[in-house]
């Protein structure tokens, strides 16, 4: 299931949307009314009731009784139309509460209907474009460049590029600058920063953001304390427009004097007032940021407000400067760390070799004369049998000898006798 169509995603964009209704509205309260009188708690009248009528009831109310009729009946009345008033009341706000959640359940099921069209809408638009085709399934397989710069986003292809940014990790630049995209379209970019914490760079500049804009961008940069963004441009977009656009501004410097991630800002050309100004210098000032680079030209800050932003980002850029100056002393430290343990095991390498060589030698040679004393014995038993055999050869043969010599004496008397 592509990344699009999730409705896990697509809730949490849901909101976003011009076209959803809110739930308030779908409600009608103007149109909520009760019918008292044909209610079934009906005001029961005090005075078309006897005194030993009355003040039973006074009595079960834990009400004082005077025993006159007209004070009691005054008294037990008023208690009737409290009763009343609060029945009423109670009838009203269990009809409210049933119109409620009916009006709930048939908002959930346009929300999901609506959501359904979105994503259809969004589908049609992206198929309608090679390239733009092309682009999303790079995206969606973690094949695309890490440096995006995409001409032919819509509003309604841009919705689509948040959803796919919400869970990106490949993307590190992000460029839609002069695409003449709307506040919505903006607000999507926005909430995906959110949660993607691969994005180091993201240029909005030259197109129609405004308040819903930069209010979004603001709570996302407060939400993500993960964030990798360090450079976000929004130039030559009216910040200032759309409702609530003073308070969206306050709720911006406020997210961008407390985020530690971003060192570059650009507000340029952004039609932002000396209150603007003001709020911007306060919160950056006095925040824990560490931007370096912030530039305010072409609004319409006061040259004080400039100042303190000025020496804030001089004061950044210093502590900045030595934080890299100690990283890199840290890294050149262990780096020389890194480089004698790497001669150490150089050198115990070596040492074990050698120590190795030498017991293998060793080794070889004692084998050597195990088989040299193996081959000597051999041969010395070799020889010993060789001379046993003579031996014994030698003396077959004298036996031999002596045998044939005993036998010719043997006849020489025989012949000796005859004679």
């Amino acid at each position: 299931m592509d990344i699009i169509s999730q409705q896990s995603v697509n809730e949490i964009f849901q909101d976003l949307m011009e076209l959803y209704d809110t739930v308030e509205a779908t409600l009608g309260f103007d149109e909520l009314q009760i019918d008292e009188d044909g209610s079934d708690a009906n005001l029961l009248d005090a005075f078309s009731m006897s005194l030993t009528e009355i003040i039973p009831q006074l009595e079960k109310r834990r009400l004082p009784v005077k025993g006159f009729y007209s004070d009691d009946a005054k008294t037990l009345q008023a208690e009737f139309v409290k009763e009343h008033e609060a029945c009423v009341e109670s009838k009203k706000q269990e009809l409210m509460k049933a119109k409620m959640e009916e009006a709930e359940a048939a908002a959930e099921i346009k929300r999901r209907e609506l959501i359904k069209e979105s994503i259809e809408e969004e589908k049609n638009e992206i198929s309608s474009s090679v390239r733009l085709s092309e682009w999303f399934t790079m995206i969606q397989s973690n094949s695309s460049p890490i440096h995006c710069r995409i001409d032919e986003l819509t509003n309604i292809s841009t919705r689509s590029l948040s959803k796919l940014l919400w869970n990106d990790n490949r993307i590190v630049s992000l460029d839609v600058t002069n695409l003449n995209l709307s506040d919505i379209s903006g607000s999507f970019l926005a909430r995906a920063l959110s949660n993607n914490n691969t994005l180091r760079k993201l240029e909005l500049g030259g197109n129609q953001f405004g308040s819903k804009c930069v209010s979004q961008i603001a709570k996302s940069l407060l939400a993500n304390k993960t964030s990798a963004l360090s450079f976000l441009s929004l130039e030559s977009n009216l910040l200032s427009t759309g409702e609530n656009s003073q308070e969206s501004i306050a709720l911006f410097a406020e997210a961008v004097g407390k985020n530690t991630s971003l060192l570059s800002l650009s507000l340029w050309r952004c039609g932002l007032s000396s209150e603007s100004g003001r709020l911007l210098a306060e919160a950056i000032s006095e925040g824990e940021n560490k931007l370096v680079s912030l530039e305010v030209g072409y609004n319409h800050f006061d040259s004080l407000d400039v100042e303190v932003i000025a020496d804030k980002l001089e004061i950044n850029r210093k502590d900045r400067a030595a934080r890299l100056a100690k990283e890199a002393e840290l890294a050149e430290k262990e780096r020389l760390v890194a480089e004698m343990r790497l001669q150490e095991e150089i050198a115990n390498r070596k040492e074990l070799e050698n120590t190795k060589w030498l017991e293998d030698e060793a080794k070889g040679r004692a084998e050597a004369r195990r088989r040299h004393a193996e081959e000597v014995k051999l041969e010395q038993e070799k020889e010993a049998q060789q001379l046993k055999a003579v031996e014994h050869a030698q003396k077959m043969e004298e036996a031999r000898v002596q045998a044939l010599a005993k036998k010719k004496g043997g006849g020489k008397k025989g012949k000796a006798k005859k004679k």
